[in-house]
């Protein structure tokens, strides 16, 4: 048997788009209990306030704050499927989609209702069996930043110098100060176009470590010297030479080095 459904303009204020799956209870034996509503993110839940007996067409309405009332006639009791939106806003309006399938088919009948806050009408289903697939959209002609930009393509709506979120995200500008390729927002350093991090030395400032040694010059107090880092006694590019526990800075003995020598294997002076 063909079912129909009938519907009128809907109502509501949806803020997100993801949606899982809510549970139908027609009127009849399965109905006779109030039902609860729930907005959890991702699963859009419905109630249904009144006494289920003596209704011939059962109302849906959407709030602005998401506050939902549904009720429908002649479904199975079951569920009902709610799909993504292939929109990834909406705004204070958003769009319904009602479709009729055929078991194990593609949908034979469908229809699109524009949803605006505030007001209350109704839908009303005939003999309807299946799944009643719901969508959320976005009404054009609506651009709340003044833009350009309808808010249905704009992915700012409510930045008037974006319309794609960017590097940065809505209402930050992708300014790229030193010109680096690298957004003001994600540079640690914003006006070095040489670095996008501090690193060692800080910004405006270059981490080179032109010896080799492991420590950039900005801290590095013999830059040349791949061997030392400090000057120590003997200096930059003299290496600090202990014989026998004297230093020894030119690389030669002197008298106290082949003295200290002598009293380590026992010599005696003459």
């Amino acid at each position: 048997m063909k079912s129909t459904l009938f519907a009128s303009t809907l109502t509501a204020a949806l803020t997100a788009t993801s949606f899982g799956q809510v549970e139908v209870f027609p009127r009849g034996e399965c109905c006779n209990f109030p039902w609860d509503t729930n907005w959890d993110g991702t699963t859009l839940s419905f109630y249904q306030p009144l006494e289920c007996s003596g209704y011939t067409r059962w109302d849906f309405y959407v709030d602005e704050e998401t506050t939902v009332t549904y009720q429908v006639d002649w479904l199975p009791c079951g569920s009902i499927p709610l799909v993504d939106s292939p929109l990834g806003f909406v705004g204070p309006f958003a769009t319904i989609e009602a479709a009729w399938f055929a078991q194990g088919g593609p949908p034979t009948w469908s229809g699109t209702f524009t949803l605006e806050p505030g007001l209350y009408e109704n839908i009303y289903f005939a003999e309807f069996q299946g799944t009643l697939t719901f969508g959320s959209g976005c009404e054009a002609g609506t651009d709340t930043d003044g833009d350009g930009v309808d808010d249905c393509d704009d992915g700012c709506p409510e930045d008037p110098f974006k319309s794609a979120p960017g590097d940065c995200g809505c209402g930050v500008e992708d300014l790229d100060s030193d010109k680096d390729g690298v957004a003001d927002c994600n540079d640690g350093c914003p006006t070095d176009p040489n670095k996008t991090d501090p690193g060692t030395c800080g910004c405006g400032v270059s981490d080179e470590d032109s010896d080799g040694d492991g420590s950039p010059e900005c801290i590095d107090n013999c830059p040349d010297d791949p061997n030392k880092s400090e000057p120590g006694n003997c200096g930059c590019g003299v290496p600090e030479t202990d014989v026998f526990g004297d230093l020894d800075c030119d690389g030669d003995y002197d008298i106290d080095d082949i003295r200290l020598g002598m009293t380590t294997f026992g010599i005696e002076e003459a």
